[in-house]
Parts: C-alpha cells; structure tokens; sequence
C-alpha cells in the first residue's frame, strides 16, 4: 500500500505595507534617478529673480544686472532695443544719461551693464522700470556697493516697488572730480541700512519664493493628503523643514554643489512619489491594514525629498550673489531667507490643513476626493517631470 503524503501549498501572507501603489513609487523613484542623469541638461532655473549691483566710487556709479535668459527671452526676442530704459539712476531732481552701456549674454545668463555720472548730490534713487516688463511676481536682489566692494544697502524690488534710496550723508559738496571721493562719502551711509533692514529683505524675499514656487507648495499639498492626522501632518512637516533647511545651510555655504539640470527634474518627481505614497496610504487605511512602520518611511523619504527642495531653495541664493557675503552676514541673510521660507510654508499648511479636516467629515470626499486630488497633484508632477528632463 503507497502512502501519498500531500503537501499544502505554502501561503505567503502579503506584507500590507507594501501595496503596489508603494511599489509603483518606488520604480518611479528608480527611473526619475536614471532618467535626470542621461538626459540633455535642462534648463532649469528658479524663475523671478534677477540681481544687480551698483558700484559707487570717484567715477560714478557702475550697476551691472543680471538676468536668467529665460526671464528675458520675450525682450530678446524683439531686439535688444526692446530692453528699452533697465536702470535709472536720479540725483538732484533730474534722471542722469548712461555715458556707457553694453549688453552680453554667458552661460545662461544676460548682463546689463550702465554707467553714470554722479553730480554734487546728497543722495540718488536706483530704480528698475524693466521689472514692469518682466513676468508677474519677478523679484530682483538689488546691492549698492563701495569702490571696496563693501555692501552699504542691500534692497528687494519689484514692480510695484522698484527703486530704492541712497543717501550720501555730509556730501553737499561733493563731486566726483574731488579728492574726496564718493566711495569715502558713500561709507558714512553704512548705517543708513541697518542689519535689520537687510534681514527683512532676505525674510521677504523667502515668504514670496516659498509662496511663488508652486511645485514646492503642491509638494507640501500632497504631504497634508497622505496624513492620517493633524499630529501625523505636524511629523511630515517637520520632517520636510528639516530636511530642506540642513541642504539649503550647506548649498549656501558651497559645501555641497548640485546643478539644477538635476534639482528641478527631482522636485517634480518628488511631487509623484508622495502623491503615490499618499494613494497607497489612503487604500492600506480604507482596508484595515495602516502599519507604523509605513508612517515612519514615509517620513524618512519626505526628509529625503526635503533635502533635494532645500537645494532647489538655494538657487535663488546662488542668484542673488550670498555666496560674495562675509561669514556673519551670511549667516544672517541665510537664516531670515529660511525663516521666511518657513513662515510662507506655514501660511499655505495651516488653512489647507484646516480645509481637509473639514472635508474629511464628507463621505463623498473621503471615498473620491482624497484619491482624486492625490491623482491630480501626481499628474501635475509628472507633467513638470517630463518638461524639465526634455527642456520644453
């Protein structure tokens, strides 16, 4: 008699933490690493800022500006007389002529530059008619400078305010055909500007970025989607904060160098992966199956998404020129940028948190909208993804 011994097939539980949306995040982090590495460079930049700095000396005044050719290309488009009046700069009632101006284009970038005549004066105005011309919301970094290249003012333009005030205080009689030289005049006006004012203007400067740059707020929308709770919203945040502000210390500090052809690209991805990873959360809540384990990677890779935004965030320091500041300066434009940064973040997260708790009590929007607004926030990053890797 033959005895048949039968064996049960061997059932492999699923581990619940690993559905296929997290799965799917996963190979689209995979592919994002390889595709931003063997595409063409893209031409990636932090739209809206531009910078100029203003040199006074015994000569005059020197302003030479700065702009990505990407915020100037409908200008150029049209000639360079279309650039029309960049800079002016008045003194004694009246607008001065430029006695010298050219115009260049290198590595990405157009420079303007103009000079002036500085007559006997008390003070002069800068101001930038251009911005008017320019894409809504464009921000420029404007520095007057001694012939030392001590900085004396430091201002934030806009449209709506585009010039900014020097006073030469004690120099009634002072022109630039005289021993006593602008550049000696100009540095009794050091305290004109004080430290706080400057501070000020790179705290602005970081709420507008913050609020300007839609993909890192569609970034934190997709983080307030995927969280189970105020306190797990609270975590996520943190952990975003966290991570951007170690890489945007370093990348100011040139302690660590990524080019933008590879930062943006990430940003757009990271937007993906958490829209994913905010599905997947949705669908292991609807089934019972939430671990923490799952809570405690997603925030490990929101840190790690903060570090690339962080980088993205010290573009627009790498534009303004804070790289030429002394340590102390430095490290004080540096934290106000980021404060402003994080009061910005602050004003977006906390009504839309406060939205979704409300929305959360609606059944329709707990069984569709939450799936729907993850789907779109990722189709968004996509798009952006694929606009950057290609340069389109």
């Amino acid at each position: 008699m033959m005895l048949v011994f039968f064996r049960p097939p061997i059932i492999r539980r699923r581990n619940p933490s690993r559905s296929p949306l997290v799965t799917l995040a996963a190979c689209v982090a995979a592919i994002v690493a390889c595709a931003v590495f063997v595409a063409s460079p893209a031409a990636a930049h932090d739209p809206g800022l531009s910078f100029t700095t203003v040199s006074v000396s015994s000569d005059g005044v020197l302003a030479a500006m700065r702009f990505h050719d990407a915020d100037l290309a409908p200008l150029r488009a049209a000639g360079d007389n279309a650039l029309g009046t960049s800079l002016t700069v008045r003194a004694g009632g009246a607008d001065l002529e430029p006695v010298r101006s050219s115009i260049g284009s290198k590595d990405g970038h157009t420079t303007l530059e103009l000079a002036f005549e500085l007559p006997v004066a008390s003070s002069f105005d800068v101001s930038v008619p251009l911005l008017a011309s320019l894409p809504r919301g464009h921000k420029q970094h404007v520095e007057i400078r001694d012939a030392s290249g001590a900085l004396l003012v430091s201002s934030i333009l806009s449209a709506r305010a585009d010039s900014v005030h020097v006073p030469l205080r004690g120099v009634a009689a002072v022109s630039p055909g005289r021993s006593a030289t602008l550049a000696a005049t100009a540095r009794n006006t050091v305290a004109a500007e004080p430290a706080a004012h400057q501070s000020a203007s790179w705290f602005a400067l970081g709420i507008g970025h913050i609020l300007e740059g839609y993909d890192h707020l569609l970034f934190v929308f997709a983080l307030l989607l995927g969280a189970a709770s105020v306190r797990d919203s609270v975590r996520l945040i943190t952990a975003f904060t966290v991570g951007h502000s170690l890489s945007l210390a370093l990348a100011a500090t040139g302690m660590v160098r990524v080019p933008g052809a590879i930062v943006e690209p990430v940003i757009a991805a990271s937007i993906v992966v958490v829209a994913l990873l905010a599905l997947a959360d949705l669908r292991a809540r609807r089934n019972g199956t939430e671990q923490q384990t799952a809570r405690r990677e997603v925030a490990a890779v929101t840190f790690g998404f903060g570090l690339v935004h962080g980088l993205g965030f010290a573009s627009v320091l790498a534009e303004a020129g804070i790289g030429a500041e002394s340590p102390a300066r430095l490290a004080s434009s540096l934290l106000a940028f980021n404060l402003g940064v994080e009061a910005g973040q602050l004003a977006f997260a906390i009504p839309v948190l406060a939205m979704l708790a409300a929305l959360r009590h609606l059944p329709a929007f707990r069984r569709h909208g939450l799936a729907l607004c993850s789907t779109g926030v990722a189709a968004c990053g996509a798009f952006w993804f694929v606009q950057r890797v290609t340069g389109g």
